[in-house]
């Protein structure tokens, strides 16, 4: 829906209970929202690789946890969850979306260092500058280490690019509403080692066959087989991300992101 017809102070779901798509420009990333029922996105273009595995692979895994946490027979995981249950959540998003990048262009998608360097110099003391600083130093190192374009122009503006990405990349360190100037060596929440924790779980879940698990908001480790044991979650009841859906959309706009070859 266009965003001017959007109410962002609405409570609750649209009043047909179904879900809406919100984009704007005043939206910084990608995001869903369970309490009103919407998938917000940015106006800003994307490449390729962005839309198809990160849009549609690990933004949409979190609608489909959102989805199946209202199956859980128990309110407290349809309302709150568990706790640490980032890890599964965001396990299951990046495993999604590394599932679509191997596929569709041929890469596999690990998870780089620039949030962990980034969350290493606020742990050691480092305010909101010096994390920027060290996650776009981090992230130049990794460009130039792979660019095959080394044009100036095209330089500068990557630099750009990943000072924006590194700027918007360290707030979530410092979401709680400390300041920005805080030089206190700790990280505020737990989520935020979530992204060091996520690939090993997740390998774990899929050697014994449980990853599909990941799919429900609100669940961990510990209250995942609790749920399986006590006969409050079943399997057949879960609903997963349709890989054929997205391959069909990509091989419907593919052509958009061709570069057109004038010799």
């Amino acid at each position: 829906m266009p965003a001017e017809e959007f109410n962002s102070k609405r409570k609750g779901a649209a009043p047909d209970g179904k879900w809406q798509f919100v984009m704007s420009d005043g939206y910084g990333s990608m995001s869903v929202n369970k309490s009103q029922n919407i998938i917000k996105a940015p106006t800003r273009d994307r490449s390729a690789h962005e839309l198809i595995s990160v849009m549609l692979g690990h933004e949409f895994s979190h609608f489909i946890q959102s989805l199946n946490q209202s199956k859980i027979k128990l309110k407290l995981y349809d309302e709150i969850g568990g706790n640490r249950r980032m890890v599964l959540a965001e396990g299951a998003a990046m495993l999604m979306q590394k599932e679509i990048s191997e596929q569709l262009f041929g890469f596999s998608e690990l998870p780089k260092p620039n949030y962990v360097k980034a969350m290493s110099e606020k742990n050691n003391g480092g305010n909101y500058l010096d994390s920027v600083k060290a996650y776009y130093e981090c992230s130049l190192r990794i460009y130039f280490a792979t660019a095959e374009n080394m044009d100036p122009m095209v330089l500068q503006e990557k630099a750009k690019e990943l000072l924006r990405i590194s700027v918007r990349g360290c707030k979530r360190l410092f979401r709680t509403g400390e300041s920005l100037e805080a030089r206190e060596a700790v990280l505020s929440k737990s989520k935020d080692t979530v992204y060091l924790e996520q690939l090993m779980v997740m390998e774990q879940l899929k050697e014994a066959g449980l990853e599909k698990f990941a799919l429900v908001r609100g669940l961990n480790l510990d209250s995942l087989f609790i749920l399986l044991k006590d006969g409050f979650i079943e399997e057949d009841d879960i609903e997963t991300l349709n890989l054929n859906f997205i391959k069909n959309i990509w091989e419907k706009i593919k052509g958009n992101f061709a570069i057109e070859n004038k010799i």
